[in-house]
């Protein structure tokens, strides 16, 4: 009976074999579809518009009516670079949410 029961230990690996390959297919088709529609927010989101109140106005033109001793203390205390630290800040939790699938 050694034959017999190495025809079912073939079988058995078969399956097996047969059962992985469903389930990375069906991984590899979410991760596609995922990617489509990811793909799909994306253009959407670049085709908003900036509105106009928003597009004639940057941190540099705002900064530049300040007063000179007001402009010298912005400098100094390093806003410039406190700004850039709180908005990688907000990029670093924007991507970490979108990466562990919007757990919120």
């Amino acid at each position: 009976m050694g034959w017999l029961n190495d025809f079912k230990d073939w079988l058995i690996s078969m399956w097996k074999a047969l059962w992985g390959a469903f389930f990375d297919f069906g991984n590899d088709m979410i991760l596609k579809f995922l990617k489509k529609v990811l793909e799909i927010v994306a253009e959407l989101v670049k085709d908003i518009p900036v509105p106009d109140w928003m597009a004639d106005y940057s941190v540099g033109h705002l900064f530049s009516y300040l007063s000179p001793s007001l402009g010298y203390f912005v400098d100094r205390l390093g806003f410039s670079t406190g700004i850039m630290l709180i908005g990688a800040g907000y990029a670093f939790r924007v991507v970490r949410k979108l990466a562990t699938a919007l757990q919120w």
